[in-house]
């Protein structure tokens, strides 16, 4: 949703800006529908026009976002179920000066820092930083774009519930990549040459260096070791790997003993044969996991082998003589 959402919203600013109503409209209610965030463009339109229209033609100003809210009438339910969702508690912590820090530097430079990236990314910001005063005054509307949703979503999550995380303000990556290589002219060539030669090198190393878990060897040895008397489970840690486990064929519920998991874990997605109360009687358990083994427990299981696999592992308890002593 938050690549469509991208998408969603720069259409919606791309009519906004070429005053295609209709064009404008639709765009704006797919936005809506892909995803709630994408109010704060549509505030920033509103505060935007809000300053040029006349009295005469107020009634003329409102019939678009008129007709959008129409639209999204229907939706308000499920804004005001997943608001409450979020309001009785969230795994996201309140945002700070270092939060915003990261939202940019996973924007541009990703989650491992290319030092031919960095470079990249400071020789643009230079160029960014070069603008008169006139080029800055012509650019307000983009510089709103980029930064009031994510100052909006900053305050707000001092307040109550945090909702400031990178993908949901992913909508403000285009405004800022307009403002950071519109002063193209003022680069030379060889600049330009050399940036597309730097970019492409990075791309070859993200393209052959993939940051992905190898579940995939971690599901082939389980299918290799596991007999039809072991049972296997998904341990809710920091992390579960239900979705992991189903996608690459393997039957391993989430062992939750107590209570239930929070909505934000893909409860949704979720059946009640993916959530386990009790733990199967088995004299074996497999335990799929990425927490750290110390802290992985079983009542009435012994850890007795693990298997790594990167930041995965496969651990396999034993059942203890005289079970688990909570009953």
């Amino acid at each position: 949703m938050y690549s469509l959402l991208l998408l969603t919203t720069t259409l919606s600013m791309y009519f906004y800006l070429r005053k295609n109503q209709l064009g404008y409209i639709f765009s704006t209610i797919a936005a809506l529908y892909t995803h709630h965030f994408s109010i704060f463009v549509i505030f920033v339109q509103f505060l935007w026009s809000l300053r040029e229209v006349k009295k005469e033609t107020f009634f003329s100003f409102l019939k678009p976002y008129f007709i959008i809210g129409l639209a999204y009438l229907p939706w308000l339910y499920p804004l005001y179920y997943q608001t409450s969702l979020v309001s009785s508690g969230f795994w996201l912590g309140k945002p700070n000066l270092k939060t915003i820090g990261d939202l940019f530097s996973n924007f541009f430079l990703g989650a491992s820092i290319h030092p031919l990236q960095l470079a990249v990314l400071l020789a643009f910001v230079f160029l960014f930083l070069l603008r008169s005063w006139g080029e800055w005054k012509k650019e307000k509307l983009i510089l709103a774009w980029a930064f009031i949703p994510i100052v909006l979503t900053f305050f707000i999550s001092q307040l109550k519930s945090s909702i400031f995380y990178d993908r949901y303000l992913l909508f403000c990556l285009p405004p800022q990549v307009l403002l950071l290589v519109s002063r193209r002219r003022a680069a030379s060539l060889t600049f330009i040459f050399l940036a597309i030669f730097s970019l492409i090198i990075i791309d070859w190393h993200y393209f052959t260096h993939p940051i992905k878990r190898p579940f995939k060897e971690l599901a082939t040895y389980v299918k290799q070791n596991k007999k039809p008397d072991f049972g296997l489970i998904n341990y809710n840690g920091k992390a579960h790997h239900l979705f992991e486990s189903k996608y690459y064929g393997l039957s391993a519920p989430i062992y939750v003993p107590q209570g239930s998991l929070p909505f934000y874990a893909g409860t949704a997605l979720m059946d009640k044969k993916d959530i386990l109360n009790i733990l199967p009687d088995k004299e074996k358990i497999m335990v799929i996991s990425s927490e750290d083994p110390e802290k992985t427990y079983l009542c009435g299981y012994s850890l007795e082998q693990k298997v790594k696999f990167d930041s995965l592992y496969l651990l396999w308890f034993k059942k203890e003589k005289f079970g688990c002593p909570c009953g």
